[in-house]
C-alpha cells in the first residue's frame, strides 16, 4: 500500500472507531455506505483472489463454515470485500488477464507497467475498504468480534490491512485465515540448511505448509509478516505445488492453488481454529461446533484401490465381491474419494497383475471393469499379491495429502519373494511408506489371518476376517478405513546434517472414535519403532548420512491404526538432492528506446550445460515465469520500467523443478521522465475509483502484429485462459510452442510495480 493509502485507511478507521460514527475531514467518505445490518457475536470478512467474482468457492466455503460452527444463541454475519463501497473504496480483485489493450506482446513476461500498477491499486483499495468497514462495524457494534480470511491476492489484502489498522481495532479480531498468500513469510525456510527442514523454529503462524524450504511468496515476504504482539492470531496455509505462495518454482500448472476450499481442507481447518479461539475469547464454547471435519479422508480426499485375486479358487466369492465393491465405491466417492481396480493371478497365468481402472471418480468405468472380471488360472496355492501391490503402488497416481488404502480380497497366501517380479514384503513396506503411506487391508479367511498380519502391520493396515460373508467383511474394511485415526506431520520431507536434532511433531493428529492411545516413531523406516508411548512429538539425532523415510503410527482406544511418513535426507554439507544446472552463458539484453518510460528488452544466451528443461526469467529477483523457448529465438521482456536500473535474470530449470545458477544482465536507467502524480481520496483533485480495468487509461503496449520499434519480433503472445481464475496460458508460433505462466498474482510480482507504485504514492 502506498503511504497515502495507508494513512487514509488508518485515519478513517480511527475516526469511525473512536468517534462512534462522527466523521470529520477526509474520513467522511467512510459514511457513504454505513453497514446498518445489525450486530452479531462475530462477523467473518473475506477477500477473494485475483480475477474472481464475488461468492466464489473460497469465499463461500469460509461463509458456510462460519455459519455451521456458530450456533444459537450466538450469532454470526458475513461480509465479502467488494460487495459495497466503504471509505470510498470497493475491492476490485483485479484480474491479470484483462489488460484492456488487446493482446500484449510478452514473449517472455506477462507483465506491463500499467497492469502492475492496477494490481497494486487493487490491493490498496481492498485494504482501505477492509479497515474502513471494520471501523464502522466496530463503532456500530461495540461488542462484536471479527474473523478475517483471504485467498491469494485477498490474503495480501488482509495481511496488509491487519498490519496498518489501529491496535484497538486489531484487538477485535479473533483470527486471520490466510491461504495461498503471495506475501508469505516463513524465515525458517531460508538458506542452504533451513531450520524448518529439521522441524525446528517453525513460525507461530505456520499451519499447513508441507514443503520445508518455503520461505517467501512470489511477491516476496512481507517483513514483518504480522504486527509485533499479534503473531499468535493468524494461521497461514500454503499447499504443495502452489507457485503463488512459494511452495514451488514451477508457475504452470499450479494445482496447489485451487485446493484450499476442498471439504476437510485448509479453509475448513482454519475456521475450526478460528472458532476455537472465539470460544477462548468468549470464555464459553458450548454454542460452538469445534468438531473436526473430514475424518479418515485426509486433507485432499480418500484414495482406495481394490486388489482382487481372480484365480480359480475365487469363483465362489467373486460375484459378492463385485456387488459390494460397487457399493463401497459409491460411499468412497461420496467422501471426496477415488477408486481403482487391480486384478492379479500368478506367474505362468495369462497375466500376473494389471490395473483395470486408474484412481477415478467415474463409477461407470469402475463398475464396467468389475463386471468384466473372470476367474481362471492359479494352480498352486500362493499367488502374486506382492506384484499386484507394487503394480498398484507404482502405477497409480496417488494424491498428495489423501488418505490411501489398498483393500485386498483373496483366499490364498502369497509368494515372498514374488516369483514373477522378485518383490519382497520389505519392498512393499518401503514403497508404502514412500507414498505416505498406503495402508493394506487384507480381507481373508480366518485361517489366513495370522499369515497376513505382518503385511497389514508393516503398512499400518488391518486384517479383516472373511468367514463366508464377503460383503460383510468388505463392510468391515470400509468401516475401518473411515474410522481410523488421522495422522498428520507438518512436513513432507526433512533434511539436514549428521549430529543435528530433528523434531517430528504429530500433535495435529486426531482420532474420531475414542482417543489416541499409543504413538510410535520409526526414525529410519525399517519397521522398528524406536520411540513408543503417548507423546505425539519426538526428537532424534541422526549420527550418519541417511536417505530414506521415517514414520509415525497412531493407535486409538477403539483399535484403529493409521500412520504418516516423510522423507529424510541426512548429508554432510548443504543438501543437494539433484545436480544444479549451470548458469546460462553469454547473457545479453538489448533495450529499445523508452516509450512512456518503458522499454522492451530482448535477451539472448547460450545453455551452460544440457540439464535445462526450460528457463526461468526474473526481474529484480521476482520470478515472472518459465519458458521452453528455443534460445535461438531469444526472449523479450516487455514494459520494463526504465526509471531505475533493472536486473534481469535467467536460470535453467530441470524437468523435476531444480532451479540452476542465475545469470543476470543489468539494464541501466534511462533519462528521467516526469510521472503524473497519483491522487487519493481526500486530495484536492479526487481520482476515479479503481475498478477491474474497465474505463481506465491503458498503457501503450506492443502487439504481436505491431511490435515495439527496434525490438526483436515476439515469439509469443498472451492469451487469457478460460478455465479458471488467476491463470494464464501463453501460446506462440511454431518456433515457440508454449510459454508457461503461473497464477494471476505473477503479474503483480514485478518489482517494477512495487518501485513505481511506491514512488508515485509517496
Amino acid at each position: 500500500m502506498g503511504k497515502r493509502f495507508k494513512g487514509l485507511a488508518v485515519a478513517a478507521a480511527v475516526v469511525v472507531f473512536l468517534s462512534g460514527g462522527v466523521f470529520a475531514g477526509t474520513a467522511a467518505t467512510a459514511a457513504q455506505n454505513p453497514p446498518n445490518k445489525g450486530c452479531a457475536t462475530v462477523e467473518g470478512v473475506f477477500a477473494r483472489g485475483s480475477g474472481q467474482p464475488l461468492r466464489r468457492d473460497e469465499a463461500e466455503r469460509f461463509r458456510t463454515q462460519l455459519e455451521k460452527r456458530v450456533k444459537a444463541p450466538l450469532t454470526q454475519s458475513f461480509y465479502e470485500l467488494g460487495s459495497e463501497s466503504h471509505g470510498g473504496a470497493s475491492y476490485p480483485a483485479v484480474t491479470i488477464t484483462d489488460l484492456g489493450v488487446g493482446q500484449v506482446n510478452i514473449a517472455g513476461a506477462a507483465v506491463s507497467a500499467g497492469e502492475s500498477f492496477t494490481y497494486g491499486r487493487s490491493v490498496d483499495e481492498g485494504a482501505l475498504e477492509l479497515v474502513t468497514y471494520m471501523g464502522a462495524r466496530a463503532a456500530e457494534c461495540p461488542d462484536m468480534l471479527f474473523i478475517l480470511g483471504g485467498y491469494s491476492q485477498g490474503a495480501q489484502v488482509v495481511g496488509q490491512a491487519y498490519a496498518d489498522m489501529p491496535v484497538a481495532l486489531r484487538e477485535r479480531i479473533v483470527w486471520n485465515i490466510l491461504v495461498g498468500d503471495p506475501k508469505l513469510s516463513l524465515p525458517e525456510g531460508k538458506g542452504y540448511n533451513p531450520a524448518a527442514c529439521r522441524g525446528e523454529d517453525l513460525s507461530e503462524w505456520r499451519r499447513a505448509v508441507p514443503e520445508c524450504t518455503t520461505d517467501a511468496g512470489r511477491l516476496l515476504a512481507r517483513d514483518p509478516y504480522l504486527p509485533a504482539g499479534f503473531e499468535d492470531k493468524t494461521g497461514l496455509y500454503c499447499q504443495l505445488n502452489d507457485f503463488v505462495c512459494g511452495s514451488t518454482v514451477i508457475p504452470w500448472p499450479n494445482p496447489g492453488h485451487g485446493k484450499y476450499p476442498l471439504e476437510g481442507g485448509d479453509i475448513d481447518n482454519g475456521m475450526l481454529e478460528a472458532v476455537e479461539h472465539l470460544g477462548m475469547t468468549l470464555g464459553d464454547r458450548s454454542n460452538l461446533d469445534i468438531t473436526w471435519t473430514g475424518y479418515g479422508k485426509g486433507t485432499t480426499g480418500l484414495d482406495v484401490v481394490f486388489v482382487i485375486d481372480t484365480t480359480g479358487s475365487m469363483s465362489s466369492q467373486i460375484e459378492s465381491a463385485r456387488a459390494y465393491a460397487r457399493t463401497m465405491s459409491e460411499t468412497i466417492t461420496g467422501l471426496r474419494g477415488r477408486v481403482a481396480l487391480v486384478e492379479y493371478r500368478d506367474a505362468g497365468d495369462d497375466f500376473v497383475s494389471v490395473i483395470r481402472t486408474p484412481l477415478t471418480t467415474d463409477l461407470a468405468a469402475f463398475t464396467s471393469a468389475l463386471d468384466a472380471l473372470t476367474v481362471d488360472g492359479g494352480g498352486d496355492t500362493p499367488e502374486a499379491l506382492l506384484s499386484a501391490l507394487m503394480t498398484a503402488f507404482n502405477g497409480l497416481e496417488w494424491r498428495d495429502g489423501a488418505t490411501k488404502a489398498s483393500v485386498v480380497l483373496t483366499d490364498a497366501d502369497f509368494h515372498d519373494p514374488d516369483v514373477a517380479g522378485g518383490w519382497t514384503s520389505a519392498d512393499v513396506f518401503l514403497r508404502s511408506l514412500e507414498i505416505d503411506p498406503v495402508n493394506v487391508y487384507p480381507v481373508v479367511p480366518s485361517y489366513l489371518a495370522d499369515y497376513y498380519a505382518p503385511l497389514a502391520e508393516g503398512t499400518s493396515g488391518q486384517v479383516i476376517v472373511d468367514d463366508g460373508d464377503t460383503a460383510g467383511a468388505l463392510t468391515d474394511a470400509l468401516t475401518a478405513i473411515q474410522n481410523r485415526p488421522t495422522v498428520l506431520l507438518p512436513l513432507v520431507s526433512y533434511a539436514g546434517q549428521p549430529g543435528e536434532t530433528f523434531t517430528f511433531d504429530a500433535s495435529a493428529s486426531y482420532a474420531e472414535s475414542g482417543a489416541i492411545q499409543e504413538v510410535s516413531f520409526d526414525f529410519d523406516g525399517d519397521g522398528i519403532f524406536e520411540q513408543v508411548g503417548t507423546d505425539l512429538t519426538a526428537s532424534h539425532v541422526y549420527d550418519a548420512p541417511f536417505d530414506g523415510t521415517m514414520q509415525v503410527r497412531v493407535t486409538d482406544t477403539e483399535g484403529g491404526v493409521a500412520s504418516a511418513s516423510a522423507f529424510v535426507t541426512i548429508a554432510d554439507g548443504p543438501i543437494a538432492r539433484e545436480t544444479v544446472p549451470q548458469a546460462p552463458l553469454d547473457l545479453t539484453g538489448a533495450a529499445t528506446d523508452p516509450v512512456d518510460g518503458t522499454s522492451s528488452v530482448a535477451l539472448r544466451w547460450s545453455p551452460g550445460d544440457q540439464l535445462a528443461d526450460r528457463w526461468r526469467i526474473s526481474v529484480n529477483d521476482v520470478p515472472l515465469g518459465t519458458s521452453d523457448l528455443n534460445t535461438s529465438e531469444g526472449f523479450t521482456v516487455t514494459d520494463v520500467d526504465r526509471s531505475a536500473p533493472v536486473i534481469i535474470g535467467v536460470a535453467a530449470v530441470t524437468s523435476t523443478g531444480v532451479v540452476g545458477e542465475l545469470a543476470t544482465v543489468t539494464i541501466n536507467a534511462a533519462a528521467a521522465v516526469p510521472v503524473p502524480p497519483v491522487t487519493t481520496p481526500g486530495d484536492e483533485s479526487p481520482e476515479p475509483e479503481p475498478s477491474s480495468g474497465a474505463g481506465q487509461p491503458a498503457p501503450t503496449a506492443p502487439t504481436a502484429s505491431n511490435p515495439t520499434p527496434g525490438a526483436t519480433p515476439a515469439a509469443s503472445v498472451i492469451r487469457p485462459r478460460a478455465d479458471g481464475d488467476d491463470d494464464l496460458a501463453w501460446t506462440g508460433s511454431a518456433a515457440a510452442p508454449w510459454l508457461y505462466a503461473g497464477s494471476g498474482l505473477i503479474l503483480a510480482g514485478l518489482i517494477v510495480l512495487i518501485v513505481r507504485r511506491r514512488r508515485r504514492s509517496a
